[in-house]
């Protein structure tokens, strides 16, 4: 590591010591320069990251920043967006960050991805990543409960010995380096479905440049869950804080031979913008401090089961939290 290297990242890591501290004490520290500053907020293509981005609008208009959201972009592109100075702020997770912006294999301790995640995209990136929230994103597979029930399963292990009786619902998801499919056989055996089902974006999702609309990884996500609540198929990939897991005829099983590693999510900023703005890292990290594996499952659930926007679901639920976050103006 170079040394200019090593002097920022001990600059960087001692602020997101005190805002941590901050946190835990519950001090309240002045704003820095609050007035003056711009949250450029990144978010993906699908439904979590919407609402996780709309949470840190909030609290950033309401901590005195200007606000300009970056939509419709996609998950891998969010750090480069962050190093371009084409946004400010954004979230990701821990595994994909690894693998992705920083060529390391994941890893399943989440203290330890966190750590290198942080150190790394820092070094690299001169981005910091602040706490991380509880909820792990991590990627499993889901069964429909009666076939759950039929064939005794509640772990990956089990599925495997089954899988030649049961249809996939394959979408884009099953294939992506996330999910890894190819290293899943590896680690449990060979998964023979009896056949597979196809999960389609329609083209009307697609922008006139081709790209996928924002929110359109979620209809895919959507199409393949309702394959599985129609019989049509009973398997398909999934992520741990995917909203149809609130239902019960939807069983996510236990990845027992800890083969998918840690996907703890994380807000990410620009060094330039958070070095003379506490209060945004505080408040990015108290609003993660709330995002639970299940809360974050309800709230995707109202977007993609329910069918409320995602503006309305992250408004409300900003409001049940807002009491909590660290505002200087407020006791």
């Amino acid at each position: 590591m170079k040394k200019k290297h090593i002097l920022r990242l001990g600059l960087v890591l001692g602020v997101t010591g005190v805002l941590t501290m901050g946190l835990l004490t519950g001090c309240r520290m002045k704003a820095v320069d609050n007035s003056k500053g711009h949250a450029y907020i990144g978010a993906a293509q699908d439904t979590e990251s919407e609402i996780i981005s709309e949470l840190y609008a909030l609290a950033m208009k309401d901590g005195g920043y200007a606000v300009t959201r970056v939509f419709d972009q996609k998950s891998a592109d969010l750090p480069t967006l962050l190093q371009k100075g084409k946004t400010n702020v954004s979230m990701g997770r821990t595994g994909a960050l690894l693998r992705d912006t920083l060529n390391v294999d994941p890893i399943q301790d989440e203290k330890k991805s966190l750590d290198e995640v942080q150190t790394g995209m820092m070094t690299v990136m001169d981005v910091t990543v602040l706490d991380a929230a509880p909820a792990d994103d991590r990627p499993g597979l889901a069964v429909t409960k009666a076939a759950a029930d039929q064939y005794g399963l509640k772990t990956v292990s089990d599925l495997q010995k089954v899988s030649g009786r049961l249809v996939l619902a394959r979408d884009g998801f099953y294939d992506s380096n996330d999910f890894d499919s190819a290293g899943l056989s590896k680690a449990y055996g060979t998964f023979d479905w009896k056949s597979e089902k196809a999960v389609h974006v329609k083209a009307s999702s697609k922008t006139k440049s081709g790209r996928l609309k924002a929110g359109s990884d979620s209809l895919a996500s959507a199409a393949k869950y309702k394959l599985l609540k129609s019989g049509e198929a009973q398997v398909c990939a999934a992520r741990a804080t995917d909203g149809w897991l609130t239902d019960s005829g939807i069983v996510f099983l236990e990845d027992d031979r800890d083969f998918w590693p840690a996907y703890q999510l994380v807000s990410m900023s620009r060094n330039d913008f958070l070095t003379h703005r506490i209060q945004a890292g505080r408040l990015l990290n108290a609003i993660n401090a709330k995002l639970t594996t299940k809360e974050l499952r309800k709230l995707n659930a109202q977007v993609e089961v329910e069918g409320k926007s995602y503006t309305a679901v992250a408004k409300a639920y900003y409001d049940s939290i807002q009491g909590d976050l660290p505002f200087s103006d407020k006791k």
